[in-house]
């Protein structure tokens, strides 16, 4: 009996210390995207249903002829003015990190409301 709870609290501490990892990670890439801040024009390429509750958009930059692709946690009910369910297809402002443009977010404008990605920084 002891076997079991020494394991199952060796598992809950190992998924904790990932989970620590994970938010600094994320943390760290909003940061950098916001000390060293560029802009460029991307395109939504694809709006996926992940799971139960989970959407999200794909979307693609071109920083220095590469291109670099992106993801952002939306709620199910995206869609645009035009009828395009995740605005698909259509242009919006991405902004990425000068020291290492793979480091991306992107700015909905109007449809920011529908984002459910948690950012740190602006």
């Amino acid at each position: 009996m002891k076997k079991n709870k020494d394991t199952d609290k060796l598992w809950a501490i190992s998924v904790g210390i990932i989970l620590i990892i994970l938010a600094l990670y994320t943390i760290y890439k909003d940061y950098s995207v916001s000390e060293n801040k560029k802009t460029v024009i991307g395109e939504i390429i694809n709006f996926q249903h992940r799971n139960l509750s989970y959407y999200y958009i794909e979307y693609k930059y071109t920083v220095d002829k590469k291109i670099y692709t992106g993801s952002c946690g939306v709620s199910g009910d995206f869609i645009c003015n035009n009828g395009k369910e995740g605005c698909v297809g259509e242009k919006f402002t991405v902004y990425y990190s000068s020291t290492n443009p793979s480091y991306s977010k992107i700015d909905l404008g109007q449809y920011e409301e529908f984002k459910t990605t948690v950012e740190f920084f602006d």
